[in-house]
């Protein structure tokens, strides 16, 4: 009992710990009106099979949104390789990360590691002169569902209610399992809220999040969405196929790139390509364990 009682205390202090370095995190320099935010898993740590997400992809993403930064004076990058979560998949370091810099900016753009920016001297202005009045989250929708591997939110208490309501489903979703799940996460909260609808505006496809089959030149972003190794991928080649096609891109950016500032090197990516642990310690483990019962053990057909 006494073992458990100290195995306990110390999770604790090591959770609790661990959330205040996220969270305790201050804005430096002057104001800027948009943040750039983007996350990428640094191989090295634990991933099963293969992935799209090489070291050279992940510097390549990383770099290409600092070069964005470098050549836009209103715009300010957030990036990370840390999870704030380990008990649940990296998906959702796209919630915590806008939250916590929800307030630092008037607006946040989200691209995920698979999204490159293309134009690099184009304003996000572009995108939220679309904006309609009550306009919170800029999105495109495709032929299924609002894709949200790229958006912009606006700073609001709308958008505060709405990534909190969005992280407090990650427990029931990764239980569920399956893909796309903070994207089903957003179905079952509309469902419970229609009104979100009134907050979301569906901006042109070409000005956000262009697919790496519709892109053209000029173009805000490139997206190589899809880029995994499934059964499909492999048989028809698109995977590692799309990798490849990812990392051209890049470099196609920075060569053809005409550019106000001198570009970033990789240098300037810090400690951000050190691997880094995505999953729980054995302190750690003990809090994902309690939240899997606490979801288990409660009614699964109402996850709100």
């Amino acid at each position: 009992i006494v073992v458990f009682a100290v195995f306990i205390v110390v999770s604790s202090i090591s959770f609790v710990s661990n959330r205040t370095k996220l969270e305790e995190k201050k804005p430096t320099g002057p104001w800027k009106k948009y943040g750039l935010v983007s996350a990428c898993v640094v191989p090295g740590a634990p991933k099963k099979g293969s992935t799209m997400y090489t070291r050279e992809v992940v510097q390549d993403s990383l770099l290409n949104k600092l070069a964005y930064c470098s050549q836009n004076d209103d715009t300010a990058c957030h990036l990370s390789t840390r999870s704030s979560d380990k008990c649940n998949s990296f998906v959702w370091e796209k919630e915590f990360s806008l939250q916590r810099h929800l307030h630092e900016h008037e607006w946040l753009l989200w691209a995920d590691c698979d999204a490159l920016m293309t134009n690099l001297t184009l304003s996000l202005d572009s995108v939220t002169k679309q904006a309609q009045p009550g306009d919170d989250l800029l999105v495109i929708r495709d032929h299924q569902f609002y894709n949200l591997g790229i958006l912009m939110i606006r700073s609001s208490k709308w958008s505060e209610w709405f990534l909190r309501e969005m992280l407090s489903m990650r427990d029931w979703m990764e239980y569920m399992k399956g893909a796309w799940r903070d994207q089903k996460a957003l179905i079952v909260l509309m469902n419970k809220h229609p009104d979100i609808r009134s907050h979301i505006g569906v901006v042109e496809r070409h000005s956000l999040n262009s697919y790496a089959v519709f892109w053209r030149p000029g173009d805000l972003m490139y997206h190589q969405v899809n880029c995994k190794p499934q059964p499909d991928n492999l048989k028809s080649g698109y995977f590692p196929k799309c990798r490849d096609l990812f990392q051209e891109k890049a470099r196609w950016t920075r060569e053809t790139a005409v550019l106000k500032h001198k570009l970033p090197s990789s240098d300037a990516l810090g400690d951000l390509l050190k691997p880094v642990a995505v999953r729980p310690n054995l302190y750690e483990s003990f809090w994902c364990w309690t939240r899997r019962m606490a979801v288990k053990g409660r009614n699964n057909t109402k996850p709100y």
